[in-house]
């Protein structure tokens, strides 16, 4: 040990970091202060300081703590200074012993503002332990009430997380205990941006993901975007006015005698409308979720490759299940129905693949002699006008909401505002919707954005090095394909039909 050598630990608690977020305090450096004066007064100098930034619950998640106590046990300090012992441990029982032991054998002692704790003093071990005993039980009653809180807000429609989901800024409410999600304005134009890519445009969240990383748009956290991201955000039940809590649940297990925390997914977690305004309409967000769902591909396990190109793509004719690659060690791999008792007979994956490449040439051979051919219609002026009312009401809207964050509008006149410009919204989008039905140009404006896409695809297929990479381009252009054969043999070897259906 080093002779007259002493440490501060400090350590905010979970009360702190509530003070802090109300009041301009830095919590760690008031305890400093008070340990000093503590130091001073017992003409203590020779000082090393730990401070934890984090507030865990258990050593395993205190760094800091772990490296003190490995200080600790190499006899480096004659005694360890914390505004309270309540600071050291919070955890369980284990933790506790841990920490006990650790001053114990050390004969290293705890110095508070109220009192001195020699862990080899019969009565000060007994008083310290109960010290964290009661520590331990402030902690689950403190943790039980923040639960029930947040729980009961939840279920009245308040946002209870501490970081705002994409798309809108947290705002505390005024006169009462709580917070509220309001619109970020920049975050729910990409918001709508990813939506209308996925749902009108047909693009892929990893298409989507690199369209917005080619504009330079940036996610809140990460520097890109990327397919699960953007997967997430179309999944977030936030943006169409909802609140979620508890979705996913932490749960405690044993595991070669460690505790391994999990998170799975809690099919009882909390689904309420919230009191704030939604990005999208539930009407398109449900839209989009079922289009979601009958998109996702065959599970793999993990670490494994796709190996079929065709994947989740080729749909059997008679009992309309996803038809699955079926690897041979001697002879070329086959397409399969997975349904036992199915008659559809198997072809070879590779025959398949390549009559669906050479069908997609024809389609786009079509496709470009219709453009050549078809003058391009003149644009429906209606629409065009109706589709500037759009974006002019879009921005009466978020004029809206800085208004009333900024306090010009009153809560009353920014809600009867709202609904005003909510109703022309929606009768302006369902009007564009009935044009664009009648309009007989929409055949020719699918065409033309779909057959430059379908082109990319074509021209790089066979240059492509993996099959993962080849189902991708191939999902990007095409809905489903039907599989029909209903003969198998050798003189029906290649005797399938497939109906293709593009992504239009």
């Amino acid at each position: 040990m080093t002779e007259n050598k002493y440490a501060f630990y400090l350590r905010k608690s979970r009360a702190d970091l509530e003070l802090e977020k109300k009041n301009p305090i830095d919590v760690l450096k008031n305890h400093e202060l008070i340990l000093n004066d503590l130091a001073k007064s017992l003409n203590i100098t020779n000082i090393d300081i730990y401070r934890e930034v984090v507030s865990g619950e258990t050593i395993s998640s205190r760094p800091v703590m772990q490296n003190l106590l490995k200080q600790i046990e190499q006899k480096q300090y004659k005694g360890i200074l914390v505004v309270e012992i309540e600071r050291l441990a919070r955890g369980n029982t284990m933790d506790q012993g841990i920490i006990s032991r650790a001053f114990k054998y050390t004969n290293t002692k705890i110095i508070t503002p109220t009192k001195t704790y020699d862990p080899n003093d019969e009565f000060d071990e007994e008083y310290f332990e109960f010290g964290l005993f009661m520590s331990r039980r402030e902690y689950k009653t403190i943790n039980r009430r923040i639960q029930r809180g947040r729980l009961i807000n939840s279920k009245k429609g308040l946002y209870v997380g501490s970081i705002a989901p994409y798309g809108y800024n947290r705002k505390k409410l005024k006169g009462e205990k709580g917070f509220k999600l309001i619109i970020n304005p920049k975050e729910a134009e990409v918001i709508k941006t990813i939506f209308n890519l996925y749902l009108n445009e047909n693009m892929g969240t990893t298409n989507i993901a690199n369209y917005l990383n080619n504009l330079k748009i940036k996610p809140r956290k990460n520097n890109k975007w990327t397919a699960s991201s953007i997967r997430n955000i179309l999944q977030s039940p936030s943006i169409k006015g909802y609140i979620t809590w508890n979705k996913r649940k932490s749960e405690k297990k044993l595991q070669d005698g460690n505790i391994i925390t999990t998170r799975p997914i809690n099919k009882n977690h909390i689904l309420v409308k919230g009191i704030h305004q939604p990005i999208i309409d539930e009407e398109t967000w449900n839209k989009v979720s079922n289009k979601i769902k009958s998109q996702k591909t065959p599970k793999t396990k993990a670490q494994t490759k796709v190996q079929n190109p065709l994947a989740g793509l080729i749909i059997c004719s008679k009992c309309h299940k996803k038809m699955i690659r079926r690897p041979h060690k001697e002879y070329p791999d086959s397409l399969i129905c997975p349904t036992k008792e199915c008659k559809t007979v198997s072809s070879n994956l590779n025959v398949v693949e390549e009559y669906i490449i050479k069908s997609l040439q024809e389609y786009l051979k079509n496709y470009k002699y219709y453009l050549k051919i078809k003058p391009k219609p003149k644009e429906d002026n209606a629409i065009n006008l109706i589709t500037k009312e759009i974006e002019n009401t879009k921005k009466q809207i978020e004029k809206s909401y800085e208004l009333v964050e900024e306090e010009i509008y009153t809560p009353e006149i920014f809600t009867k505002r709202i609904k005003i410009l909510n109703d022309k919204l929606k009768y302006l989008t369902q009007e564009k919707n009935n044009l664009e039905k009648q309009n007989k140009n929409l055949k020719y404006n699918k065409i033309r954005t779909y057959t430059p896409k379908l082109e990319r695809v074509l021209k790089d297929y066979h240059n492509i090095p993996t099959n993962e990479e080849k189902n991708l381009f191939l999902s990007s252009v095409i809905e489903k394909v039907i599989y029909i054969k209903n003969n198998g043999g050798k003189n029906h070897k290649d005797d399938f039909t497939l109906k293709i259906f593009p992504k239009l």
